[in-house]
Order: structure tokens, then sequence, then C-alpha cells
């Protein structure tokens, strides 16, 4: 991790697995050789608590502070049962001071307080000052919506554009990208055509996963660029003309269990994660 000045950073601990946190999260990389970098930074932790029978029941936020020539200092500030903040992490650092979770819960992280409680959601991205999450569910209205933080205000998007669509949103909202499980990869743009990119991706899962029906990762790397992958450690680019470049090989990669990822981190750097390893 690379800290600076009043930095935060999200991660969250599932299992055994550190995985920090998607988007707004700060940077990384480099500090362990400078302990000075994280003077005044903060590290929030989701953790396992588990009973007497060694399942995990319940799990625990908590902050760890870091300023100059002093130890750490470790702050619980909330438990709660697990499904609140779910399997996995992928929860989400926004305006460094709020944590969103995978579900579209809000916790304001000066005061603790959990200022909006969604456990139904899926978030789709962070725009603004909005969560925008999807909800399908019988028992209550499904759709897209988005909550504003400042407000603290929800509302139904009734014309939700690219956030309706399968996959990815591109970073000018114009696009969505979505990779099959038969290694396809599929550009979506409203009142189109869906559009085929490329084919022959793929991700080898660990043989101790319990994924189905799951394509390799995708990551928009600018408005016209896509990042991808041909198998585990084999990375290329596609643009949306569909061209696919070879971007790099990382040697032996570990199978996944779950779904690998990549992610782009305060400082602008873009990184791989698979089970256990991460590569910048």
């Amino acid at each position: 991790m690379r800290g600076r000045r009043g930095a935060l950073v999200v991660a969250g601990v599932m299992a055994g697995v550190l995985a920090l946190g998607g988007e707004g999260s700060a940077q990384r990389g480099g500090a362990a050789s400078r302990p000075e970098a994280y003077a005044d930074a903060a590290l929030v932790v989701v953790l396992n608590v588990r009973n007497d029978e060694g399942v995990c029941k319940r799990r625990r936020l908590v902050r760890y502070r870091f300023e100059k020539e002093r130890a750490p200092r470790a702050e619980v500030m909330m438990e709660r049962e697990q499904r609140f903040f779910g399997h996995f992490a992928r929860h989400r650092l926004m305006a460094n001071r709020f944590l969103v979770t995978k579900f579209g819960s809000v916790i304001d992280l000066t005061s603790g307080d959990v200022i909006h409680d969604e456990s139904l959601g899926e978030v789709l991205g962070i725009e603004g000052d909005e969560v925008v999450f999807h909800v399908e569910n019988v028992h209550r209205g499904s759709g897209v919506f988005a909550f504003d933080v400042p407000s603290r205000r929800l509302r139904k998007l009734e014309s939700p554009g690219t956030w309706a669509l399968s996959g990815v949103r591109s970073p000018d909202g114009r696009h969505t990208a979505e990779s099959t499980p038969d290694g396809e990869l599929w550009l979506h743009s409203v009142g189109r055509e869906p559009r085929r990119l490329a084919a022959g991706l793929g991700v080898s899962f660990s043989v101790i996963a319990s994924v189905a029906g799951v394509g390799p990762p995708v990551f928009w790397l600018d408005e016209k660029t896509l990042l991808t992958q041909i198998d585990n450690g084999r990375l290329v680019t596609v643009g949306l003309h569909g061209v696919v470049t070879p971007l790099v090989e990382i040697a032996d990669v570990p199978a996944p269990v779950t779904r690998p990822r990549f992610e782009r981190d305060g400082a602008g750097t873009t990184s791989a994660t698979t089970t256990g390893r991460r590569s910048r």
C-alpha cells in the first residue's frame, strides 16, 4: 500500500483473503520502505467473527489508525450479522469518508452511522454524490435506484440508461461491456443491438471453485479500451472496433476460486487480483 496524509484505505478480510477495495481506495504500493507514508492514514478492515464452532455468523468493521512514530491503533466501529457485508468484500470507498458495501449500504466512517441500509441491492457504480444500485426482488420494488449521500435521499431511476444494461459501464457512460462464460466479449449501448468485440477469452478456475456461468474479468482502461484476458495471467486489451492486442503475460497465476477482477486505485494504478495474489 502507498499511503498519504489523510488517506483512508478500505480492505476486506474474508476467510483469510485480503482484498483491497475498489473505486476510491487510497494509493497503494511502496510504503513498506517508507513508514512515514502512513502518517495520519487509516486502514478500514472487514473481519470475520467466528463463534465457538468456528462458523462466521457476524462481521466486524475495524479502523486501524496510523500516526507518525506511534503504533497502529485499532478501533471497532461496528459489528453486524455477516449478511450485512456479504462475502468476498467488493466494498468501495467514496469521497474518502463513506464505505459502500457490495449491496448498497452506506456507512459514514467519521461517525460510524449507517446512513443507508440496503441488503437486497447490487452496486452498479458511484457517480458524483450518488450510489447507484440494482434491485431484483419480488418482495419490494425492483429497478435501478440512486442514493444521494449529501441529502440522504433515495430515488428510483425511471430512465436508467446504460445503468440498466448488462456488463461493466464505460467511464463516459455510453456503453457497457459484458463477457460470457463461452469466452465472448459484447458491447451494449442504449437503443442499439449488442455487438461482439472478441472471442476466445477465458479463465481457468480452481477445482474447488464454486462458480458457474462466469466469464473472464472486464475493465475499462478508458472510454475506448477494455482490459480482459485470454486465460489466467494472459492479459489483452480490446478496442471498440474489436482489435485484440496482447498486453502482458504474468507467470504462475494461481487458479482462482472466485471470479478474478481488475481495479484501479487512487493513484491510477490498475491491478489484477486473483486468489491471494495481486499484480500491477
